[in-house]
């Protein structure tokens, strides 16, 4: 078998891959596995890598191994949770280490990729992240990157990206699960990318229907039940229907599990454009390119906690996480306070 050799920036390890790897699914996903596990030695071990403050923490959550769950219900079967010490050192951790260690007002942010998106991609989104809240906030934090099966898995376009999907709402009933036991007095971030929103708003309308069944509330604004502190959404390049948030949408209730969401849109994305032919060639398009499908959406829906940023003009017709985080707008929600201790 041919094979190339793969060489990772910044380190000395090499691993060898077969040319032909796609040709054998179940080839595929054992060097996936093999891949993470390569990735997860090196990262954020290189020498350009930004140090944790003293008292911040970086998390990592991954949802690979597990099932999908169709009965809308918030789970946190089949995780698996890692903590980096140190500067390289990612040590593997329990649900019971990751809730000890978020007791207490620390704040909080999840950072959640979207498709195709390897793990050394998806720890220089958090960090992204990582870099620009921190100048803001001077307070202690604690950094979750949230990381779900995004690699390609089939051949055809339409048919992979409706798989993942599928994946990304499965994440975001484990990420529901998460958060409901995230400590009421932390401040919570949300920030994702494309697919990445479809799981939080995903997580955020499952704990809206937990909220129906009695919550308190933050100006005006039913949180999960017995939260006294703020939650936040940064929505970046949605890759969700432009009519998922509104009252008859399949996400109505994640608006009313914040206080604040942010959503980018950018007619120039020429990906995006295209997801209207996700399940048919005439579907919604993206909320990430047009905004809101109805204009009356946010006087009638009840929905004047989202904010839009026109970003069309900062980003341009690229479809990646490097051309949008660079966006001035984005930058400056960050450095605003996406964690609610200020006004955005």
């Amino acid at each position: 078998m041919a094979r190339r050799r793969h060489v990772a920036k910044s380190t000395d390890t090499v691993v060898a891959v077969p040319q032909d790897a796609d040709r054998d699914a179940a080839t595929t996903v054992a060097l996936e596995r093999s891949y993470n596990a390569v990735e997860l030695d090196l990262l954020p071990g290189a020498c350009n890598t930004p140090v944790l403050r003293e008292g911040d923490e970086l998390w990592r959550i991954d949802s690979s191994d597990a099932e999908c769950a169709w009965d809308d219900q918030p789970t946190t079967d089949g995780l698996s949770y890692y903590r980096l010490e140190g500067r390289s050192d990612w040590r593997r951790a329990t649900s019971e280490n990751f809730e000890k260690a978020g007791r207490g007002p620390k704040a909080t942010v999840f950072v959640l990729h979207g498709n195709r998106t390897s793990l050394f991609e998806a720890t220089g989104m958090v960090w992204d992240v990582y870099r620009l809240v921190s100048q803001a906030d001077a307070q202690p934090l604690r950094m979750v990157l949230w990381t779900w099966p995004s690699r390609r898995t089939f051949n055809r376009p339409r048919r992979d990206v409706r798989l993942k999907a599928e994946r990304s709402e499965a994440a975001g009933r484990q990420l529901a699960g998460v958060l409901r036991r995230i400590d009421p007095q932390a401040p919570v971030g949300l920030v994702g990318f494309s697919f990445g929103v479809r799981a939080i708003t995903k997580a955020l309308h499952l704990l809206g229907q937990e909220a129906t069944q009695g919550a308190g509330s933050i100006a005006n604004v039913s949180l999960p039940s017995g939260r006294s502190a703020p939650m936040r959404a940064l929505l970046i390049a949605a890759a969700i229907d432009n009519d998922a948030l509104l009252p008859s949408g399949p996400y109505r209730l994640a608006a009313s599990q914040v206080d604040r969401m942010i959503v980018t849109h950018n007619g120039c994305d020429r990906l995006l454009r295209t997801y209207r032919h996700l399940y048919c060639w005439h579907g919604p398009d993206a909320l990430g390119v047009t905004g809101f499908a109805s204009d009356w959406a946010r006087a009638d829906g009840g929905l004047e906690n989202i904010e839009f940023l026109d970003v069309s003009g900062s980003v341009g017709k690229i479809h990646r996480w490097p051309n949008y985080i660079q966006a001035r707008e984005i930058t400056a929600a960050l450095r605003s306070d996406l964690l609610g201790r200020g006004e955005l």
